[in-house]
């Protein structure tokens, strides 16, 4: 089973938006996915991935490019590009949660992560609220996301049959 974790703060205008999608997709209940909602854990991140096989993180990016831009990365190309694992609003990065699980969890750490990464327009403090940018392409994202991971689970799928 693939498990989706949608992750982000609520009180950040656009950085909810995994959370955001995460809800849209489970609202639909059309496929076999596993949705659970991160929030803003810190290093707790770690207790939500270990021991689960595989896992679709959804995520916000601040990196300056088109609001909605879609980023898929394996963990090993997040960890190797710090332009999408060094903003966070989880008090930690994606690559010093992913270090600490595999050097300190290797038995437990997933043995497939892809991250898909949403690029947001501001992090302004705003409750469950999006940028005119965002709220403008959300729908499309949604659809976009639903999409990649549809693929993801198929390739996932295809690997496991061999």
């Amino acid at each position: 089973m693939t498990v989706i974790i949608g992750y982000g703060n609520e009180l950040m205008e656009d950085d909810w938006i995994g959370i955001y999608i995460a809800q849209q997709l489970e609202k639909r209940n059309i496929h076999n996915w596993q949705i659970l909602f991160g929030g803003t854990p810190g290093f707790n991140i770690l207790w939500d991935i270990l021991g689960k096989d595989k896992i679709i993180i959804i995520d916000s990016v601040l990196s300056g490019n088109t609001s909605g831009k879609i980023y898929r990365l394996s963990y090993k190309e997040l960890m190797d590009n710090t332009t999408y694992s060094a903003y966070t609003s989880h008090d930690v990065n994606w690559g010093e949660i992913i270090g600490l699980g595999l050097t300190q969890y290797k038995s437990l750490f997933p043995k497939k992560i892809v991250f898909l990464l949403i690029e947001i327009n501001s992090t302004n403090l705003a409750y469950k609220t999006f940028s005119k940018a965002i709220d403008n392409c959300k729908k499309q994202v949604l659809s976009k996301i639903e999409q990649e991971i549809l693929q993801i689970s198929q390739s996932w799928q295809e690997i496991c049959r061999n």
